[in-house]
């Protein structure tokens, strides 16, 4: 996850390689195993957000809304990329892309809530409730 000036991967002037605030790398990588297809450069300063994988899979295994939720972007992330022709799968994901992608993913059913991502936030409602709870999605 970018957060600050950009980043290229490979080929500086291929405009869709040109990664820049809030754009996403190599997400692949936390949901399968995943050889990378080409390499970062930054050509000013950056600030990146790493995860790491396995720190994130113990905070995620401790609250089990978020594990359900985890699981079915997983599930749904994984089939995506198997579906992709291998001709136009990337390392990079650009934020319209990736907004549209995760809201389509997480608009879903876990454990008889509703699920609705929006702005970095995900609604959560009972079946049968009118009152939604929401919580920051901070993972």
């Amino acid at each position: 996850y970018l957060k600050m000036d950009e980043l290229y991967l490979d080929d500086i002037e291929e405009p869709q390689s040109r990664l820049v605030k809030d754009d996403w790398a190599c997400e692949q990588a936390l949901w399968t195993k995943w050889t990378h297809l080409g390499c970062l450069r930054a050509v000013s300063e950056v600030r990146l957000v790493t995860i790491d994988v396995k720190k994130f899979e113990d905070v995620v295994n401790k609250d089990p809304v978020a594990w359900d939720l985890a699981h079915t972007y997983c599930e749904k992330y994984v089939a995506w990329l198997n579906e992709t022709p291998r001709g136009i799968l990337t390392d990079v994901a650009h934020q319209d892309d990736m907004a549209w992608r995760v809201r389509s993913f997480l608009d879903c059913r876990v454990k008889n809530r509703t699920i609705r991502p929006s702005k970095g936030r995900l609604t959560l409602m009972d079946q049968g409730d009118t009152a939604a709870s929401t919580r920051k999605l901070s993972m």
